[in-house]
């Protein structure tokens, strides 16, 4: 966040942040000791409020694998192997019948 030199002409102090944010303004002036480097003199911001962001994943540790894989043996796979559906009908009732087990067996988890 430095911008001006420390040192004769160049950057040789800095500070460094991962969240600049929280910073006004970063000043650098002569110091009180002898010393051929100026310091850093940081102002933080009044209010500052955090950044949140949240990741969504599925929790698919093995019992949930296990969940699954009971769930599915209890399927009646008949009624999307009927050969009076069309294609398009046997693809619907696939995701219909095994999107509900998915969301309980894999529940989205918000961190």
């Amino acid at each position: 966040m430095v911008k001006t030199p420390t040192r004769c002409n160049n950057i040789l102090d800095v500070f460094i942040t991962n969240v600049p944010h929280y910073w006004k303004k970063v000043q650098v002036t002569k110091g009180l000791l002898i010393s051929d480097h100026d310091i850093i003199i940081t102002f933080p911001k009044d209010h500052v409020k955090a950044e949140r962001s949240y990741s969504f994943f599925r929790d698919v540790r093995d019992h949930r694998k296990e969940k699954m894989f009971r769930d599915l043996d209890t399927v009646d796979w008949t009624k999307i192997t009927n050969e009076s559906l069309s294609s398009d009908e046997m693809i619907s009732q696939f995701y219909e019948t095994i999107w509900p087990k998915f969301e309980t067996c894999f529940p989205l988890k918000k961190v």
